[in-house]
């Protein structure tokens, strides 16, 4: 056996680069009925990344090579031994699982397109080495941010796909997962394992780091939880094949993403057994695929996760309307309809010939007896609402936006221009001349309702949750973190 060393100190870690010793190809064998629970995050959601890498990087750049590249790290808490048998696992598995993608896309018509991972120079499988700074039980909690933490110490993940297997003395990560994953936008990503783990959770998770949701639709699907996930489905193998690790001459950079407008209602009548989800969809480049999903729902192990309902695919299209019939069964709860649950959320997402993304969310929900209308046109959430004094307005604000709307016709009447963060309240003055906002920034603002221009704006230390005006209007309230002031609204006013 050959092994190679280079190493670099990183602080209190130690980073070997371990070349390993040559393993024939493999064709993936029969998944069997192995059931394993994944957990996909959203990188954006996780705890704020500190500009640790970029300080303490030093001269050996561990970043080398192509972009776009699988690359794995054998992960090994600062109390566990070196096992070699699970660095050999590794290698195994990246060869059966890039076998995988390739014969699974030659059976959908794609060709044996599939991903490239890390060799060294006699084109063996490239595993490095991690160790980490704490002992094993500190990685049982939280595993993944941890991990990924020390692993971002050295390695670009915003660069190249990462498959981390962490050598715990458990066989679950963060209590009892199988897996977790991310995905970076069309560049990076990772995904990470316990020691011990079928060559298909690696692959499955490695979907995810390539962009794929869950697909409960058959059970066969990788995407899926089995047993027998031994395919890739229509829906993922479209995906891949313009996918930026499926096609390195594909531009890297994010460029003009598809747009998305729903043109159909948010609602439906007690009595419908599907609705109509009508979408203008456009793109530059053209159109590759659109994707619409649902949300995953208790008792399911993967509740929260977004999972295939349905696609299309748009052949080049570069502007068009697409429309699904929504039943609302989710695919992984044949016990759902429309009136089940109450609220059904909705995610679509549309794809380029390019391989860019643009995924929208909202939600349908039944219309009841006592439902008058429905207010659409904001982009983010509505934290708050008022009536003008005459009943005749109504103000909303949201994230970025503050919004006037008629309420006899349901127009919007104009956007007030200069909100930068959510308005988490709105009140008008017992006259109805002047509009107030409290903001997630700190900003207090007076608006002219006649004119629909900002008057006044406060700067304060603290958010804004509420505002409320004196039944005389000569007095304004807001209430701030663990405070309320009250301010005299002449005197702000220069009158």
């Amino acid at each position: 056996m050959r092994t190679y060393y280079k190493t670099l100190r990183l602080g209190a870690c130690l980073f070997a680069l371990l070349c390993l010793s040559s393993v024939g190809d493999a064709s993936p064998p029969s998944a069997g009925d192995n059931v394993h629970f994944c957990r996909v995050l959203d990188y954006e959601d996780m705890r704020a990344r500190d500009s640790l890498y970029a300080a303490t990087k030093h001269a050996l750049d561990l970043n080398v090579g192509e972009p776009r590249t699988v690359r794995m790290i054998y992960f090994l808490p600062n109390d566990r031994p070196f096992r070699q048998e699970v660095v050999d696992s590794m290698k195994v598995t990246i060869r059966q699982t890039q076998t995988f993608f390739a014969e699974q896309m030659q059976a959908h018509g794609y060709g044996n397109k599939t991903f490239r991972f890390e060799t060294d120079a006699e084109g063996e499988p490239m595993v490095h080495r991690v160790d980490g700074q704490h002992p094993d039980s500190y990685y049982l909690t939280y595993t993944f941010g941890k991990t990924l933490y020390e692993v971002e110490q050295a390695f670009d993940i915003r660069r190249n796909i990462y498959l981390i297997v962490i050598d715990n003395g458990v066989k679950v990560i963060g209590g009892n997962w199988a897996g977790f994953a991310f995905s970076h936008e069309k560049n990076g990503g990772a995904a990470l394992l316990p020691g011990e783990f079928p060559w298909i959770n690696a692959a499955h998770e490695l979907g995810h780091t390539f962009g794929l949701q869950h697909d409960f639709n058959e059970n066969v699907y990788l995407m899926s939880y089995g047993p027998g996930e031994d395919q890739l489905s229509a829906c993922s193998a479209k995906y891949l094949a313009v996918q930026p690790y499926f096609n390195l001459n594909v531009e890297a950079q994010e460029i003009s993403p598809p747009t998305i407008q729903r043109i159909s209602s948010s609602g439906y009548t007690p009595d419908a057994t599907s609705v109509p989800i009508r979408l203008k969809v456009s793109d530059s480049e053209g159109l590759h695929q659109v994707i619409l999903y649902v949300e995953t729902v208790l008792p399911h192990p993967a509740t929260g996760s977004l999972e295939v309902k349905a696609f299309q695919v748009l052949d080049g299209k570069s502007d068009t309307v697409v429309e699904f019939d929504y039943d609302g069964v989710i695919p992984s709860d044949g016990f759902t309809r429309l009136g089940n649950p109450l609220v059904h959320p909705i995610s679509v997402e549309v794809i380029d010939t390019d391989g860019n993304v643009k995924r929208e969310s909202f939600g349908l929900w039944e219309i009841l007896s006592q439902h008058i209308a429905t207010f659409e046109g904001h982009t983010g959430p509505v934290n708050s609402l008022a009536f003008s004094p005459d009943g005749q307005m109504l103000a909303a604000g949201a994230w970025r936006e503050l919004k006037l709307w008629d309420v006899a016709t349901g127009e919007n009447i104009a956007t007030l221009e200069g909100t930068t963060s959510g308005v988490f309240s709105v009140s008008f003055s017992p006259d109805g001349t002047i509009l107030s906002s409290g903001s997630q920034d700190g900003t207090l603002k007076l608006w002219d309702v006649a004119t629909l221009t900002n008057i006044v704006t406060w700067q304060t230390d603290n958010g804004v949750y509420s505002v409320a005006f004196s039944p005389d209007g000569t007095i304004l309230a807001f209430g701030a973190w663990r405070e309320f002031k009250l301010w005299d609204v002449a005197t702000a006013m220069g009158l």
